[in-house]
């Protein structure tokens, strides 16, 4: 088990973060819910938390106004949609871009008023560029502040290797997890462009130019090239989660997972039982009870 120190869920009992209640403790589990919703409502309404343009919002950031929500203390930051290097808009629902969530998760790391950040997770996946990057901002965040995701759907590929930098992460029970793997797709388009009565020349300098080229068919030296790079690819991913998770998972488990989609009450159980989740509840409780632990470690 992994024994290196996580000051930031130290301060907050790190095993209570988001466990279920006893049914002895109805009333404070429907306090904690009136609060969550306290949290999406705020979340939804307010302007600051609908989609912006980049430049914009870092211009209101030089006034004092963060690129997210603030309800409680707490930071909430979406991860929604396709995963993409780039995006020049934030808290979009459509899409996420790396490298605004990267100054989103170290602005709110810096703000003084936030005490957490909760990423609300609803992603199919995306792309590898930027992942990596984003996911390290996101765990140099969490050793000053306590980071959850709460999965509202889905976290898939992408969107789970985003997730798991968090130090704790739940999902509801008919969502889904996983998918830790990476894919490729080779269109070869030549027999359709000779059935249209067109010739496509390559011409190239290099051996190794023109492998994977649409027009021409995939050789086997281009194909076993793009399945070694989908290995490695996946290696990185998988040792980005085990870190992410702290002794949770190993790697080699995460390998063995084979990129299976943990999904549905089954899935989810599955998950949690494997260490990819800490918790099975939907985003709303797991963040009135983030909200209650941070209330009650600063209060």
């Amino acid at each position: 088990m992994d024994t290196s120190p996580a000051p930031a869920l130290a301060r907050l009992a790190p095993g209570a973060l988001l466990g279920h209640l006893p049914a002895a403790q109805g009333d404070f589990l429907a306090w904690a819910e009136e609060r969550a919703a306290k949290v999406l409502a705020a979340r939804g309404n307010t302007q600051l938390a609908g989609p912006r343009w980049i430049w914009t919002a870092m211009a209101e950031a030089e006034k004092g106004v963060p690129p997210y929500a603030i309800v409680d203390g707490v930071a909430l930051i979406g991860i929604r949609g396709l995963i993409v290097p780039e995006l020049e808009i934030i808290n979009w629902s459509w899409a996420t871009g790396c490298a605004e969530l990267c100054w989103q998760v170290e602005h709110a790391a810096e703000n003084s008023t936030v005490s957490g950040i909760a990423l609300l997770v609803d992603s199919p996946g995306g792309y590898v560029s930027g992942v990596d990057e984003a996911h390290g901002a996101i765990m140099a965040a969490r050793e000053t502040k306590p980071v959850i995701s709460a999965v509202q759907d889905m976290a898939y590929s992408a969107g789970y290797w985003l997730a798991s930098a968090a130090d704790q992460i739940s999902a509801p029970r008919m969502g889904g997890v996983g998918h830790i793997g990476t894919i490729a797709t080779h269109f070869d388009i030549s027999e359709m462009l000779k059935m249209q009565g067109i010739t496509a020349t390559v011409m190239q300098a290099g051996a190794l130019k023109a492998d994977g080229h649409p027009y021409l068919p995939l050789s086997d030296t281009a194909r076993k090239d793009i399945e070694a790079r989908l290995q490695a690819i996946r290696a990185v991913f998988a040792d980005s989660v085990a870190a992410g998770r702290r002794g949770a998972i190993s790697a080699a488990d995460i390998l063995a997972t084979e990129a299976r989609a943990f999904d549905g009450p089954k899935g989810v159980a599955d998950a949690l039982d494997a260490g990819l989740i800490d918790a099975i509840l939907p985003a709303q409780e797991a963040l009135g009870l983030f909200a209650t632990h941070l209330a009650g470690a600063t209060g």
